[in-house]
């Protein structure tokens, strides 16, 4: 693939079925059927804008596509390239399984200014919910893809729920990560190992990756070491009952002078935790460990050894 010609109103005149003409960076003649991205639909603008489309050629079998377009800004095409960088190089192995599959950078003007695009994949929809509504084996698994991420050498540096895409939004069963316009390459120090519903994170200091450590207090992969009673945090340790959370908390800080309904809310915090985290008693007692590993395929396991050994 080497022209794309983008029918999208990137010049803002109105003309919605205008056509842009760009060329695959790197390839110096523009020969050959064009690929054409039509049918475009803007689902995101920021720092750049995302377009859904489909992506179509004579002979060629159309296919479900995503566009990401920069112009009028040499830096913002700089941070591009360095984005297609990645998915060329460390992510490169990842993509169709944790990443989406990349097909390249092009490079063309719109009204006389430099403009640039990257074409993936379509790797599905966003998350219709806050993280924490999902199933956890869900959030364990995107989990483990950003431990993969980092496993192959990039922080991603923008980590949010709006960068999962997946087949299903209420209930979904693959999902992958993108926007990689903040990441930048990685060599994680994290110590020690990963366990899957441990009472509390390992402390920072010790963990030494802060990607990682405060993604998986957002995904709940380990279990709160406390509970949180009228904005105040109550470690587990002390608590054998309500009345333990109604001594902790401060007069000051209960919404009710009534000491019945501060034990009935202190009861209700109890309860609501043992509801969410009941079953994960054996790994916060220590009975069992769950060691998360990064869920990278055989041939990519493979492929970072041998690049380590070489």
């Amino acid at each position: 693939m080497t022209v794309l010609q983008l029918f999208i109103d990137l010049a803002r005149d109105g003309i919605p079925d205008a056509c842009h003409t760009f060329t695959q960076y790197g390839h110096e003649s523009a020969e050959g059927v064009p690929f054409q991205f039509k049918n475009p639909r803007l689902i995101a603008r920021g720092n750049s804008c995302v377009y859904k489309g489909r992506l179509c050629r004579e002979g060629f079998k159309s296919r479900r596509m995503v566009c990401k377009i920069v112009s009028r800004s040499a830096k913002a095409v700089d941070r591009l390239k360095d984005e297609a960088q990645l998915y060329v190089n460390e992510l490169k192995i990842l993509q169709g399984v944790h990443v989406p599959s990349f097909f390249g950078l092009f490079m063309g003007q719109v009204d006389g200014c430099i403009a640039a695009c990257l074409l993936f994949e379509d790797g599905g929809v966003p998350l219709d919910y806050d993280l924490g509504m999902y199933p956890e084996e869900f959030r364990v698994s995107v989990m483990s893809s950003l431990m993969c991420i980092h496993k192959c050498g990039v922080v991603h540096g923008d980590f949010d729920v709006s960068n999962i895409v997946v087949d299903d939004a209420k209930n979904p069963k693959r999902h992958m990560i993108i926007d990689f316009d903040h990441a930048s390459r990685h060599q994680c120090e994290r110590i020690g190992e990963v366990c899957v519903f441990e009472l509390g994170p390992p402390a920072f200091d010790e963990f030494k990756c802060g990607e990682l450590w405060w993604v998986g207090q957002e995904l709940e992969i380990w279990t709160p070491s406390d509970m949180m009673c009228q904005g105040i945090s109550v470690p587990l340790s002390i608590i054998s009952g309500p009345q333990d959370i109604v001594n902790y908390v401060k007069k000051q800080h209960w919404s009710s002078p009534d000491p019945q309904r501060r034990l009935d809310l202190a009861t209700n915090v109890i309860i609501k935790f043992v509801n969410r985290y009941g079953h994960r008693i054996d790994y916060m007692m220590g009975r069992k460990v769950r060691v998360l590993e990064p869920a990278l395929a055989t041939s990519v396991a493979d492929f970072l050894k041998a690049k380590a050994d070489a």
